[in-house]
């Protein structure tokens, strides 16, 4: 229920580095009809990341989706 530009600027408050978009996922995007809602939120966990950092990253969306 929240818009992906909204969520990722939300998690980039928290220290949470997120893309909002199509993410060069055009084709899906379209298919699954969510350009029109402003696409997907995508995070990238990647091997240099602390366990803490992903951590944060779950327990922000977390709240998000409770509200």
């Amino acid at each position: 229920g929240h818009h992906p530009d909204a969520v990722a600027a939300h998690l980039a408050s928290r220290r949470v580095a997120v893309w909002s978009g199509d993410n060069y996922a055009k084709e899906l995007v379209d298919a699954w009809g969510l350009r029109e809602t402003g696409g997907v939120v995508r995070a990238g966990i990647s091997r240099y990341l602390e366990l803490d950092d992903v951590h944060r990253l779950l327990a922000v969306v977390e709240r998000m989706a409770a509200h």
